[in-house]
């Protein structure tokens, strides 16, 4: 008994001091963020009640008990008739794209020997880009912006983190399959300087770039001024240059941790598959398609969820260079993501019992997000094997 209690303290002794600041640091601010959401604090009620929140009877700069009223102010806007007859139109949308990747990959799987998944995903999306001009999507995607901050910052971010991850991908796959071929000379050279991006901190790239973005002496403008054109595009005044920029600044920042993964992946493919495909009689891109990115599916998947998460929470490099402006007709900002727009409502406008309510229900999705992601890439494992 002893011997079993003596073991427990030495554990205890080990992990204590870990547990005790993952407490203090982050199980204890959620409990606190939860707290507040219940409640109207803000810059004018700042001071508990000394009869306690739950009392109605307070100091004019008391905070007291609300309830789901923050919760209500947040979700209130999207429950109408207008908006939910919106989201059903992006609901058929989506269930038709889903339905013709199912059809069309699994024909192309059966009848070709292209890769089914990958043209059934892109024959899907020209599907839905044509659905989007016949259906009415123009209409509703107005009517969901105008119905408030909550769905307007969510479908950006959302909007932001599907454009980032995409582009991550696409560009560290390229000058992947480009430092992985043997024509390529001094390879050792030229991985060092594509890390170099990834390895300078974040608030210095982002100044340096937003000072290439500036509209009157940035060296972009600067640039167009030189081949002849009078008058260069204001970046980051008008909204969707703005945007660009921002998705331009943080592919700068992201795509060497693409790079790397890819090309780890790709070296760990043997020789022999793509010898035996070209027998076969493949050309590149058969062999890209059913060769290539099947076998490095399993290192890539974890990579691109963790780097949504990571790109959805971003704040630094869009608060540096925008503070997530410019404003849209006294609405949120262009480029006002997630985590602006909780610094903004938190410490610009004091909203804390709001931006509390937010952030519970954020802390929900990306919760949701991340079991999800752990059950995608234990299935992407197995499938490896």
């Amino acid at each position: 008994m002893n011997s079993r209690a003596s073991h427990f303290g030495l554990i205890l002794a080990y992990v204590g001091p870990t547990l005790l600041g993952v407490f203090l640091f982050s199980v204890l601010p959620i409990l606190y963020n939860v707290f507040l959401s219940f409640t109207n604090r803000n810059q004018f009620n700042f001071k508990q009640c000394p009869e306690g929140i739950f009392f109605d009877s307070c100091p004019s700069d008391g905070y007291v008990w609300v309830g789901l009223e923050q919760y209500q102010t947040l979700l209130s806007d999207l429950v109408t008739r207008e908006v939910l007859g919106s989201l059903v139109w992006f609901l058929v949308l989506g269930g038709l794209f889903y339905i013709a990747y199912r059809f069309l990959s699994r024909y192309i799987d059966q009848n070709t020997t292209m890769h089914g998944a990958t043209v059934g995903f892109l024959g899907a999306l020209a599907l839905s880009a044509a659905l989007w001009q016949a259906l009415p999507m123009g209409a509703a995607t107005t009517r969901i912006a105008e119905s408030g901050d909550f769905f307007v910052v969510m479908a950006r971010t959302t909007l932001w983190t599907a454009v980032c991850v995409s582009l991550f991908f696409l560009v560290g796959l390229t000058l992947a399959l480009i430092l992985n071929s043997d024509y390529v000379r001094f390879k050792g050279f030229w991985r060092t300087m594509i890390i170099l991006p990834w390895a300078v901190p974040y608030y210095i790239s982002a100044l340096t770039w937003k000072f290439f973005f500036n509209g009157e002496f940035g060296t972009i403008n600067n640039i167009l001024r030189l081949m002849g054109w009078e008058n260069p595009p204001s970046w980051l005044t008008d909204p969707t240059l703005a945007f660009a920029a921002l998705v331009v600044i943080n592919l700068w920042m992201s795509f060497p941790f693409f790079t790397t993964i890819i090309l780890g992946a790709l070296q760990s493919i043997p020789k022999e598959m793509y010898e035996a495909s070209e027998v076969d009689g493949a050309n590149f891109w058969q062999q890209l398609l059913n060769v290539t990115l099947p076998l490095i599916r399993p290192a890539v998947v974890p990579a691109m969820v963790l780097s949504a998460l990571t790109t959805f929470k971003l704040f630094e490099s869009v608060w540096m260079v925008t503070k997530g402006g410019p404003q849209i007709g006294g609405r949120t900002g262009a480029t006002e993501i997630v985590m602006v727009f909780i610094y903004n409502q938190a410490f610009q406008k004091f909203n804390y019992g709001y931006i509390s309510a937010f952030a519970v229900i954020l802390f929900i999705i990306l919760f949701a997000v991340t079991i999800w992601q752990m059950r995608l890439t234990k299935l992407t494992e197995q499938g490896a094997r």
